[in-house]
């Protein structure tokens, strides 16, 4: 529906598209190893249900990645743009240590109006490992665009 109403005033998209995962961080937890272990295997530890000040004060869904030895302790926002009129098309929220590359199927829809258009992507989106995000957005592959 947000597609067919953005289509409805004009707003197509006829310049292609970008696509791009940028770092959230959150603040930073201090838990114990035990605590993390738990965290790790996305089960909440007793300390956070029983002391209410310290539960909320505790992400427990945000994740560690690293990127150019830099660490980032978060979230990711992988934002479809219009590269034209620089209109969000659509967005997926992850954890940091999802690969950008992952969600970019759930949110470039490989439909018929963007056929022979450009996908803007960095490095993430390209590359042998990720030859199925290709394959599945029937997309060819020129050094850092797809091509629909």
């Amino acid at each position: 529906m947000f597609h067919e109403e953005l289509a409805r005033h004009g707003l197509e998209s006829k310049g292609g598209c970008s696509m791009d995962g940028t770092f959230v961080e959150v603040p930073k937890r201090h838990n114990s190893r035990d605590e993390n272990a738990q965290i790790k295997r996305y089960s909440i530890p007793k300390r956070f249900t029983s002391e209410p000040h310290v539960g909320c004060h505790k992400d427990t869904d945000a994740r560690w990645a690293k990127k150019n030895e830099e660490k980032h302790f978060g979230y990711k926002n992988h934002v479809l743009a219009d590269s034209e009129n620089k209109t969000i098309l659509d967005y997926e929220v992850t954890d940091t240590s999802v690969h950008d590359s992952i969600p970019c199927l759930e949110v470039v829809p490989p439909e018929p109006a963007y056929e022979g258009q450009e996908f803007h992507g960095d490095a993430a989106y390209i590359g042998s490992e990720h030859n199925p995000i290709q394959e599945d957005l029937k997309a060819k592959v020129s050094t850092h665009f797809f091509y629909f």
